[in-house]
């Protein structure tokens, strides 16, 4: 169980990252000595979600694709080089660079000695990268998949419409496609070694039937390669992807039918055998709970409620002993883990 142990009021954003606890807001926060605090610019409200760690120095970029570097040891904000980041992996980002027609293609960086990489002609988006590989859609219509083996004469692109990457098992890319399918893609070839047609097929879910293409996009597939599955919610389910089985499974249906009560879960996040969510209690409203799931029991450990009128859009971030959640109102609870006696 987590209990209530402090606030910060103003923070635009907040960013769980190796040992640091990183929040943007234009106000001083020097009462939160664990919290490392990124002053944002006079009309600089939003922050592009990619934020990367490398060494001392702290690198984002905001909506409008400028990317800075927060320098820890000197406190000070700076410009970075004409870079727009996608995605990082410890010392390595990729991001998309523009040339005077506003072309774009992705290059990958060291950020220690900002060096090159590799470079690639495509826009990639939705991208997963590794010391070993990058891949992901190419451009904003997302009609193709890239995937290139780094220091390896491996590459390919294939026709393919891709929602989500879900992460990478057993050398095989496992993709959410349109239509309920998922996909397991060889990362050597490019070729497609099984398909699930539909996802929901085999289980008594009415709620898919006619299910938009926003609500397929705004699953959260929380991959788990030590299990060797996916966990996603989907309403008021909690469902399981064997990735060896290639079956999907409802692993609960948390709504309570003999006191009428309904969930409706939205974004999650897995920590080991933690599972963060929002929700909320009635279809269509503001997720307005939050909590947190234990995957080996598969309880409910901890439940909230916001506060007055406020929401949730992300779910709760994990880190030691306390949960990190941020409402509508730029209010960032933290909460911390009850020791047993």
């Amino acid at each position: 169980m987590y209990k209530f142990f402090d606030k910060v009021k103003n923070i635009d954003d907040f960013f769980l990252i190796k040992s640091l606890v990183i929040v943007f807001s234009k106000d001083d926060i020097n009462n939160f000595k664990d919290l490392v605090r990124i002053p944002l610019k006079e009309g600089k409200r939003r922050i592009n979600p990619i934020c990367i760690v490398s060494d001392d120095e702290i690198y984002f970029s905001d909506y409008e694709s400028k990317p800075y570097v927060f320098s820890l040891k000197e406190n000070n904000l700076k410009n970075f080089k004409e870079f727009d980041f996608e995605n990082s992996f410890y010392n390595l980002c990729l991001g998309s660079v523009y040339d005077t027609n506003e072309n774009a293609n992705s290059i990958l960086l060291d950020l220690r000695t900002e060096d090159v990489i590799y470079e690639s002609e495509y826009d990639l988006k939705k991208s997963f990268i590794s010391n070993e590989y990058v891949l992901g859609v190419v451009g904003l219509n997302a009609t193709q998949f890239f995937f290139k083996k780094l220091k390896e004469p491996i590459e390919w692109v294939i026709d393919l419409k891709v929602l989500h990457v879900i992460g990478v098992f057993d050398e095989q890319i496992i993709l959410h496609l349109p239509n309920f399918i998922i996909v397991g893609i060889d990362i050597y070839s490019g070729k497609e070694l099984w398909r699930v047609n539909n996802i929901f097929g085999n289980l008594s879910l009415d709620e898919y039937e006619g299910c938009s293409l926003n609500k397929l996009r705004s699953l959260s597939w929380n991959f788990d390669g030590r299990r060797g599955c996916v966990f996603l919610f989907f309403n008021n389910y909690l469902l399981r992807l064997d990735l060896k089985k290639k079956e999907i499974s409802v692993v609960r249906d948390f709504n309570d039918y003999e006191n009428k009560e309904e969930w409706y879960f939205r974004e999650s996040n897995l920590y080991y055998n933690k599972l963060t969510f929002i929700a909320s209690k009635r279809l269509g409203a503001f997720s307005n709970y939050f909590g947190v799931i234990d995957l080996d029991t598969m309880e409910i450990i901890c439940c909230q409620r916001s506060q007055s009128t406020a929401f949730y859009t992300k779910a709760p971030q994990l880190k030691e002993d306390k949960l990190y959640i941020l409402d509508n109102n730029k209010t960032l609870y933290i909460f911390k883990k009850e020791v047993l006696q």
